[in-house]
């Protein structure tokens, strides 16, 4: 493990499957959206490889088609369940908010592919948002979603924070290969929602199986 501790002096963390899990949620909003479409449902292993690369993406995969009709029909349906029901049963990962309070004396960031309204709400809706400095989701019509750097770009930007006093945080490939692009430090999280094979072949800096690892090594 590189020895890069002392130079961080912001944490941005992804938000689904690194802080939350919100794998129910999103499963039943998708499945409301599936039956009203007379489609077959979708199980929590298929939503966990679904997820990750931004709502359309999810919902085409759950579908299995990319047209636009289809897909925004189909969004529709999502969108006026998860609008009621984004955190009915989504919760906070072991440890979240004790290690996001010990890491008090540096800026923390979450920036995730969810949209941007439900990121906010969703660390609201939870209590974290004391903990952030900034909070950042998908914004479609301002910016690309990660694995593009975009939005870590702006964060870094925003603080005025040197690439390399910054560490991406996050349970996908997506969150390594975007802050790599970024020239920020990586770590992924092997609790989420991609194997840990994958996320060792994307080559973080580090590699942690617990949230509350953290604190070894930052």
């Amino acid at each position: 493990m590189q020895d890069f501790s002392k130079d961080i002096k912001l944490l941005i963390f992804d938000l689904d499957g690194t802080l939350v899990n919100s794998l129910p949620d999103l499963m039943d909003s998708v499945n409301y959206a599936l039956v009203n479409m007379n489609l077959p449902k979708i199980d929590q292993e298929q939503t966990a490889k679904f997820v990750g690369s931004g709502l359309k993406k999810l919902l085409q995969l759950a579908i299995g088609n990319t047209d636009e009709v289809i897909f925004e029909k189909t969004r529709s349906f999502f969108m006026e369940y998860y609008n009621e029901n984004y955190v009915n049963k989504t919760t906070s990962y072991k440890g979240v908010p004790e290690v996001l309070s010990y890491f008090s004396n540096k800026q923390k960031a979450v920036y995730s592919n969810k949209l941007h309204e439900f990121t906010v709400k969703t660390i609201q809706k939870l209590r974290l948002e004391k903990h952030f400095v900034q909070i950042l989701g998908a914004k479609p019509e301002l910016f690309q979603s990660k694995p593009k750097p975009d939005g870590i770009h702006i964060i870094l930007n925003e603080l005025d924070v040197n690439p390399k006093q910054a560490i991406m945080i996050g349970d996908s490939t997506h969150d390594i290969e975007a802050g790599k692009a970024a020239g920020v430090y990586t770590c992924a999280v092997t609790y989420g929602y991609r194997p840990k094979e994958i996320l060792i072949n994307a080559k973080p800096n580090l590699l942690i199986d617990r949230f509350d690892e953290l604190i070894d090594f930052l």
